[in-house]
């Protein structure tokens, strides 16, 4: 197969099919225009195509055509190419109109298809020119890695989930203090031991994340350390929910040749959250307290980054003010309404709350990012169920077991609700989407094959 690409300022739109069918791709043709801006764009996606091939070791070739679309030879040879190639398909979403046209007809006359991605919906038709197209869903999604190598940046370091899984019970006793979490960090900011011990039962989980020795404040201790916590204890909330990829601390340098291995006038930027669903990344800045936060800048941070990913991109912006828990006087939010409105406009949610309320975050998850919460319904007869329910612990996933005469009423599922089975294909009425119960593919799909080793 050959794919046709004619590059644009929106890549976003355009790198999903090539992820998508990299297996079958064997030569990838790219069209750009001579302008200096869009030959810049065609130079990352190239060599985006180059370290896709290298990470998944894929023999792929790649021409490149940089021609002015009112030039007719340039059309005619790029035509050229286009016909001695096996199976084309135009991927042109989001293209110059008149570029696509004068390609597509070349693509047709090769016994070709024109693909039109809907970026919205995550699927593609298939056009030949004279039958009714066919709407598929795109089911290879890519990951946070992929996401970033195929749009040339590359990944220089990522929060390691192994440990913040191993954390999970100790960050939920600290973040579980609603209220009172304000009370607890004043006694640890200002070392007021008699305060602080009013919260002994909470002593295993600060020893637990190196906070305390034998009752007492290490001097390794800093106050912004609450910050990692709370990206930490937000990525284990987001894991329960149906997102193809999660990470959280990601420095990313841009503008990246894994070529020449060469990070010189690169630009790095610090993510605390990224997320991934439907090959739409979204963006999280978390937020803690009111010290230091410039809401305005926070809110241009963001829209800034989700203009870099595309128009389809989201971003929330988590801030737990531990002082709106203070009552007299009351404490204000940081980010005013105004601002809220501001950010809606640009797809930034702004969540400012006294303490995590389980709720309305699964509510945010769905409205913004389209993320369920998954439920995994399991049969108990399964082999390795032992195996395969610590698995689902350790990720946080949440589950039922179920006998084969058990039946669960049809409102026991609704639209934010992700429901998977394992040798179960329904809950009452409504089917559920199967998976093979093998721990090896719960553990690769959940991306914690180290329980395993």
């Amino acid at each position: 197969m050959t794919l046709v690409t004619i590059v644009h300022h929106d890549t976003t739109q355009l790198t999903p099919l090539i992820f998508a069918l990299k297996e079958e791709v064997h030569q990838h043709i790219l069209v750009c225009d001579t302008a200096r801006a869009d030959k810049k764009i065609a130079d990352e996606l190239e060599r985006g195509l180059r370290d896709i091939a290298l990470r998944y070791g894929l023999k792929q070739s790649i021409a490149r055509f940089d021609i002015d679309e009112d030039n007719p030879d340039a059309i005619e040879k790029v035509a050229e190419t286009i016909a001695q190639s096996e199976t084309p398909i135009l991927n042109a979403a989001g293209a110059d109109m008149t570029m696509t046209v004068m390609l597509a007809h070349a693509v047709f006359k090769a016994g070709g298809f024109l693909a039109a991605y809907d970026a919205r919906d995550n699927t593609y038709n298939l056009l030949d020119g004279s039958t009714l197209p066919k709407n598929r869903t795109v089911y290879q999604n890519m990951g946070i890695e992929d996401f970033f190598t195929i749009h040339a940046e590359r990944i220089e370091q990522m929060g390691e989930k192994r440990y913040t899984r191993e954390l999970r019970k100790q960050l939920n006793t600290l973040f579980g203090l609603g209220k009172r979490l304000h009370e607890l960090m004043q006694a640890l900011n200002h070392k007021n031991y008699k305060k602080l011990y009013d919260f002994y039962w909470v002593f295993p989980a600060l020893e637990a994340v190196g906070v305390l020795r034998k009752g007492r404040i290490l001097s390794s201790y800093q106050s912004g350390i609450w910050g990692l916590w709370l990206e930490m204890f937000l990525f284990l909330k987001m894991e329960g929910f149906d997102f193809d990829d999660i990470a959280y601390n990601i420095v990313v340098s841009f503008e990246y040749d894994s070529k020449s291995n060469q990070s010189e006038n690169t630009v790095s930027n610090e993510f605390d959250i990224v997320c991934i669903k439907d090959n739409h990344p979204g963006f999280v800045e978390c937020k803690i307290g009111r010290k230091a936060i410039k809401p305005l800048e926070t809110v241009y941070k963001v829209d800034a980054l989700m203009d870099y990913f595309g128009p389809h991109s989201k971003g929330l912006i988590y801030n737990l003010d531990t002082k709106l828990s203070i009552s007299h006087p009351v404490i204000q939010p940081i980010f005013s309404a105004r601002l809220q409105y501001r950010a809606r406009s640009k797809r930034i949610e702004i969540l400012q709350l006294a303490a995590f309320y389980d709720a309305l975050f699964a509510e945010t998850m769905f409205k913004l990012f389209g993320a369920r919460r998954r439920h995994w319904y399991v049969n108990r007869k399964i082999l390795h169920l032992e195996k395969i329910l610590s698995l689902l612990k350790h990720c946080g996933q949440k589950y039922t077991l179920l006998n084969n005469s058990d039946s669960l009423p049809q409102a026991s599922l609704h639209d934010h609700i992700f429901a998977l089975g394992l040798e179960v294909e329904s809950v009452g009425e409504q089917p559920v989407t199967t998976v093979e119960p093998s721990p090896e593919k719960i553990a690769r799909m959940l991306d914690c094959c180290y329980l395993l080793e």
